[in-house]
Parts: structure tokens; C-alpha cells; sequence
């Protein structure tokens, strides 16, 4: 019971940060929730409540969304999701948690140390290549959002336009993390409790 008070106040932490900034709520739950709950469960779960929100924030914004690009986007995220949700299923958890944590530092450092936004955006192929570490990173730990958001915050200069994508994203990242969690047979009656 402590267990599912403990989630319950985690999340409210995590949904209302995500309220504000936007994104991250499964970054900041994550390595919180990770303390005290097996990983799958946590990742099952997180990735099922954003798939959701997501949805419906790309649900009111539908019109605006540039969706031959939100396809060529998803294309990549596709290819690295099945090697991260194996990655999850079958590693230890303590060697699951070091990666998620070396990848949290890496990304703070990365984001951090960015020097200002060129005006215009040149795609280079190292860019599809951190579209797919996204997808692997969305696979097993449900959180490769800010690896998308680097891609669409560069892509995107307007703010409004940046978010809409990410909805977008979001949406395609989480649902098809969570058919694969479907597939895999993440969810079952003990872990409605945390739906």
C-alpha cells in the first residue's frame, strides 16, 4: 500500500512538471519510481499514462501537425524501439538502471553545454541516428523524449510549433512502446492498481 501512495505522489510530482514545461514526466518519474518498483512495471506503466496524454494533447492540436514529417520522424524512432524493449525484457535491472543513468548525465551535459541556436536547421545523418537511439531509449525505458525534443527543438524554431510535434511524437513513441508492452505481457492484474 505505502508502495502505490509512494507512485501516486511521484506522479502527481512528475504530470504537473510535464504540466508545465511541456514533456518529461516519465525522465522525472523514472529514476523515483525506479527506487522502490520493479523497472518493467514502472516503464510499463509510464509509457501506457503518456501514450494517453500525449494522445490527447495531439488530438487537439491535429491540424497543425506537419504529418509527412511526423512520419519520416516515427520511421526512426520504429527502428531502435524493439531493441530497447528486448534490452528491458531480458538485462538485469541494475545493469538497466546504469545505462538509464549514464543516459540522463549524458543528456543534462549535452543540453547544458549547447551553445546558441543556429537560425536555420541543416539535417545532417547523425540525426537520424539520434532518432533512433530515441527509439531505443523510448523501448526500454519509455523516457527517449529528450533525445526527440533536441531533434524537434532544432528543427522547430516557434515554440508552438515545437510542442505540437512533440505531441505528435509522443503519441506514436508511447503507443507503440505500449503495444509492445501489450506483446510482452507487461500488463496484468496486479499492476492495474497503478493504472
Amino acid at each position: 500500500m505505502i508502495e502505490l501512495i509512494l507512485y501516486g505522489v511521484v506522479m502527481v510530482i512528475a504530470m504537473t512538471m510535464a504540466g508545465i514545461i511541456g514533456f518529461a514526466a516519465n525522465v522525472i518519474a523514472l529514476p523515483l519510481l525506479s527506487m522502490f518498483l520493479p523497472l518493467n512495471l514502472v516503464v510499463s506503466m509510464l509509457v501506457l499514462i503518456a501514450a494517453l496524454q500525449s494522445g490527447v494533447q495531439a488530438f487537439r492540436v491535429r491540424d497543425r501537425i506537419h504529418w509527412k514529417e511526423l512520419a519520416h520522424i516515427v520511421l526512426y524512432l520504429v527502428i531502435g524501439m524493439p531493441f530497447g524493449l528486448i534490452m528491458l525484457n531480458y538485462l538485469p535491472e541494475l545493469a538497466l538502471k546504469a545505462i538509464l543513468s549514464v543516459f540522463i548525465a549524458a543528456t543534462a551535459v549535452v543540453e547544458t553545454s549547447r551553445g546558441k541556436k543556429r537560425d536555420t536547421f541543416q539535417e545532417r545523418p547523425w540525426h537520424k541516428l539520434l532518432l533512433v537511439c530515441s527509439g531505443f531509449i523510448s523501448g526500454a525505458f519509455g523516457c527517449g523524449g529528450p533525445l526527440t525534443v533536441i531533434y524537434t527543438r532544432n528543427r522547430y524554431r516557434d515554440k508552438d510549433m515545437f510542442r505540437v510535434m512533440q505531441f505528435g511524437c509522443g503519441t506514436f513513441s508511447m503507443g507503440l512502446s505500449t503495444l509492445g508492452h501489450v506483446a510482452s505481457g507487461s500488463y496484468t492484474i496486479a499492476s492495474l492498481p497503478y493504472v
